[in-house]
């Protein structure tokens, strides 16, 4: 879907898009870390791990400044372990 898409759309228009669908995602990653805290703890990790490497990577590919996109991307791919 991704390639289908980006095709069609500017290059700039994309990332913003595509860093604002993984900031809605870690706002609902969060939402549900914070649910998984009433229930059980590795499931709140798993999700409070999965919801910074979406911010981080959201960070990277919003059309931000060049120095803190970069160092966004290099602190999301120490996060994801590439």
């Amino acid at each position: 879907m991704l390639r289908f898409l980006a095709v069609e759309m500017d290059p700039a228009a994309f990332a913003a898009a595509f860093g604002t669908w993984l900031l809605l995602w870690c706002i609902f990653t969060f939402m549900l870390s914070w649910a998984a805290w009433y229930i059980n703890m590795p499931a709140f990790l798993a999700f409070v791990l999965l919801a910074v490497g979406y911010l981080l990577f959201g960070l990277a590919t919003s059309p931000a400044r060049p120095a803190r996109r970069h160092s966004a991307r290099h602190s999301a791919r120490w996060v994801a372990g590439s």
